[in-house]
């Protein structure tokens, strides 16, 4: 396989990045003649986009993007997705009627992925338990510091965090991270498929992390719940029917990664 890899995406510097860790791989950057400087779910490239990507045998992009070259590319071996999710790969197959690309098809996941949406998480965990935006909005309007504001609020250490998925790639580097701050952690998942994560680390590390087929086993217990669940048929409406309530006996704030 070539050693020349292609960039098709709208993230800041990601070629260059690419560039310092594949340093005995050349890495082509394909300007998107669109692209206005801010990320665009709908942004639409063409044919000088397409024609720049004839000979590329291997491409990093976003899904959006990927998407629009599907049976365009010939000399394509090996596609690698900027996301987690592969909706957007599906929904121009089942728009379009095409069949799967010709080609290995790979999606960003694992400990680098987990790690990013640890910080987004933690960071509205605490925004939120510190009251953080109703302290910036109560100073903005009436001058003043309410420091009462301050002083209700959860440790990390003293919350219940329930992943939904917590036991594939993701889910599971999660879970560990949220327990090595002192967490407690449930998890859900459809199967008991796995005795261990995916990141090889054991789920039973830490005794009090809890998983379950049933989502009325962790619900009721959760401060925080996250889903890292993909979009499946599946998942779909997994929440619905009021099963939310069934977490009305803490105070209760949904992450849907």
């Amino acid at each position: 396989m070539s050693k020349v890899v292609y960039v098709l995406s709208q993230i800041p510097q990601l070629s260059q990045l690419l560039a310092k860790s594949l340093p005995d791989c050349r890495v082509v950057n394909i300007p998107l003649t669109k692209y206005s400087g801010k990320f665009s779910l709908d942004l639409k490239i063409g044919d000088k986009e397409i024609d720049g990507l004839k000979e590329a045998e291997i491409l990093l992009g976003d899904p959006n993007l990927l998407a629009q070259t599907l049976h365009k590319l010939p000399a394509i071996k090996w596609m690698q997705n900027t996301w987690a999710g592969i909706d957007w790969f599906v929904n121009a197959m089942v728009t379009s009627g095409q069949k799967p690309p010709n080609c290995l098809m790979t999606r960003f996941s694992g400990e680098g992925f987990g790690q990013s949406m640890f910080e987004y998480c933690i960071a509205h965990m605490i925004m939120t338990e510190r009251k953080f935006f109703d302290d910036f909005q109560n100073t903005k309007i009436h001058k003043t510091w309410q420091k009462e504001l301050l002083w209700d609020f959860k440790s990390i250490d003293e919350m219940t965090i329930a992943i939904l998925g917590g036991k594939g790639a993701i889910g599971s580097y999660m879970a560990h991270k949220f327990r090595q701050l002192g967490s407690r952690v449930v998890s859900y998942g459809r199967t008991k498929r796995y005795e261990h994560s995916i990141t090889d680390i054991p789920l039973d590390k830490y005794n009090d992390i809890k998983y379950s087929t049933k989502l009325e086993d962790i619900l009721p217990e959760c401060d925080y719940l996250i889903s890292v669940l993909p979009s499946t048929p599946h998942t779909k409406g997994l929440l619905d029917n009021n099963v939310l309530e069934l977490c009305s006996r803490k105070i209760f704030s949904f992450t849907n990664l």
